[in-house]
């Protein structure tokens, strides 16, 4: 009897681990068009108004809780961009930015994913920029940004996208696994028992 009660006892300790390890990353998808330009600069000839836009980027989520700590990490970020023609590939995230509320409250925290892909208008691929916001939502717009080199430095130009963002949580790869350690510690503890 002890030991089908320690055995139980382990089955509900992995159990309860597997459904605590929560999933850190989350996968942002959008779809959407070139509404504008950042700033008021003028739109790029290489993606006008109205060029479809549409992306899935994979990251860790910082701040579907409300609360960032500086240095946490978003990356690494995956995934791909699309830009009318224009195939990009993401492949880093970082925090570039946050906004409070006048309470003083995180409002939204900018992230950069950089990567690789073609230029536009003769400038680089600089990155896919997305506010995120508690509770994991963002606002109807991203930023898709390209660098030009001058003599004063690099000047940045971003065309806004604007359309509808879907966020999914990606389930943390330990859990099935655990359930199933549970599992096999129950069968394991009873055939001890029963011989």
């Amino acid at each position: 009897m002890n030991r089908l009660l320690r055995a139980w006892a382990g089955a509900a300790a992995l159990a309860t681990l597997s459904l605590s390890a929560q999933a850190a990353l989350v996968t942002a998808s959008f779809d959407g068009s070139i509404a504008g330009m950042r700033f008021g600069d003028p739109t790029f000839t290489s993606y006008p108004i109205g060029t479809p836009v549409s992306f899935s980027v994979t990251f860790n989520d910082p701040i579907s809780d409300g609360v960032y700590s500086p240095g946490e990490s978003v990356g690494p970020g995956t995934g791909t961009l699309t830009v009318g023609a224009g195939q990009y590939v993401l492949n880093s995230a970082t925090a570039v930015g946050l906004s409070f509320g006048f309470n003083g409250a995180l409002t939204e925290l900018t992230v950069h994913f950089g990567g690789t892909g073609p230029g536009a208008d003769g400038g680089f691929f600089y990155g896919l920029f997305i506010g995120l916001r508690p509770g994991l939502t963002a606002g109807n717009d991203a930023l898709i940004g390209f660098g030009f080199p001058s003599t004063g430095g690099t000047l940045f130009r971003y065309a806004r996208a604007s359309g509808e963002f879907a966020f999914a949580a990606v389930p943390a790869p330990a859990t099935p696994a655990l359930v199933l350690a549970g599992l096999a510690w129950i069968g394991l503890v009873r055939r001890r028992t029963s011989s």
